[in-house]
């Protein structure tokens, strides 16, 4: 890889990592990511693949969710992370439309809460307008009184998982979600989560 090319890739990761930063100190909030262009990988996971760069190294696991898998070569490739079985796993990247059984990831333990596993999740569309499929009220640590969520394409079994996963803190897991236009925002498993009806 020549020098322009890395350095390219080094400044769109620093970039991504401070709004994932952000958007994890004030839950809910929502950041617009540049996307990843990655020729040998569909245009469809260039917003997911940017978040995985950014996060994945040698010292982390990743699973991710689809049967076919097509993301493993490239990321393993491009980070050298590992791949581990879902229960084992440091990230987690649920495709579209997938609805794994997130019951088995790490949730941390109560003298290593911090153990546990990030569900980075790719959505259809991410809003603050309340116009979408599923609407969220959010409160906690970065919130000022309450903040309200709009997703569309969410499915609703882990819809289920991440209502529940909001009431173990300290444990529980980290969300990212991520939509088809590169709207990004984060939950993390401190983040009281209430659907509106």
């Amino acid at each position: 890889m020549n020098t322009s090319i890395l350095n390219a890739r080094i400044h769109y990761m620093q970039r991504l990592y401070r709004s994932l930063l952000d958007t994890m100190a004030r839950p809910g909030s929502i950041e617009q990511l540049e996307p990843y262009v990655y020729q040998a990988c569909p245009s469809e996971f260039q917003y997911v693949i940017g978040i995985a760069i950014t996060l994945l190294d040698q010292e982390v696991s990743f699973y991710e969710t689809s049967i076919s898998k097509e993301l493993t070569p490239h990321l393993q490739l491009l980070t050298r992370s590992t791949t581990k079985s879902l229960h084992e796993s440091d990230y987690i990247l649920v495709h579209k439309g997938t609805a794994p059984d997130l019951m088995e990831a790490k949730r941390g333990t109560d003298l290593y809460p911090d153990q546990s596993a990030t569900i980075i999740i790719q959505v259809s569309r991410i809003s603050d307008d309340q116009e979408g499929e599923v609407r969220l009220k959010l409160r906690g640590p970065g919130i000022k009184s309450e903040q309200m969520l709009s997703l569309d394409g969410l499915n609703r079994e882990l819809l289920s998982e991440l209502l529940l996963n909001s009431g173990r803190f300290p444990l529980g897991l980290d969300w990212i979600l991520v939509d088809d236009e590169g709207r990004v925002c984060c939950l993390p498993r401190s983040t009281k989560i209430v659907e509106e009806a």
